[in-house]
C-alpha cells in the first residue's frame, strides 16, 4: 500500500522553508519513486483517497555540526516534528513518523530549516496507506 516515495533536489536554507519534492518518478539511488492516491502539487501532496496513512520522513541536516528541524504538516497544522543539534562535526539525523487520518482534499507538506536535499540518499519521504 505504498503511496508516495519522493525526494527533493535542493537543500533547505537556514531559515524556515517548505521542502519542494522534485523526484517522484523513476528510480533514484536504487529506490523506486512514485505517487499513488495523491496529487503532486508544487509544495505539497494532496490526498485523493480517504484513509489512514503512515507518513515517514528521514533526512540529515545540510551541513556538519549544523542544527535544524523538520516538520510534517497536515493542511496548515504541524502534526509531527524533529529537531537536532549534533554539537560536533557530525550531521543531525531527523526521523519523523506518524499515522495521519486524511480525507480527500487534505494535504501533506514538509517544512524545516537546514535540511539536506542535494544528496539522493540522505532525504526520503514515504507515505503508506494502512
Amino acid at each position: 500500500n505504498e503511496c508516495i516515495t519522493a525526494k527533493p533536489s535542493a537543500d533547505l536554507p537556514a531559515s524556515t522553508a517548505t521542502v519542494i519534492y522534485t523526484e517522484h518518478r523513476g528510480v533514484l539511488v536504487g529506490l523506486d519513486m512514485y505517487t499513488k492516491d495523491f496529487a503532486i502539487a508544487y509544495d505539497r501532496f494532496i490526498c485523493l483517497k480517504d484513509g489512514h496513512y503512515n507518513v515517514h520522513l528521514t533526512c540529515l541536516s545540510s551541513s556538519p555540526g549544523g542544527d535544524g528541524w523538520v516538520g510534517i504538516y497536515k493542511n496548515t497544522t504541524q502534526v509531527l516534528a524533529s529537531e537536532g543539534n549534533p554539537e560536533s562535526a557530525w550531521r543531525a539525523n531527523f526521523q519523523v513518523s506518524g499515522i495521519l487520518s486524511l480525507k480527500r482534499g487534505d494535504y501533506i507538506q514538509i517544512q524545516g530549516n537546514a535540511v539536506e536535499g542535494n544528496s539522493g540518499s540522505m532525504h526520503n519521504l514515504s507515505v503508506s496507506r494502512i
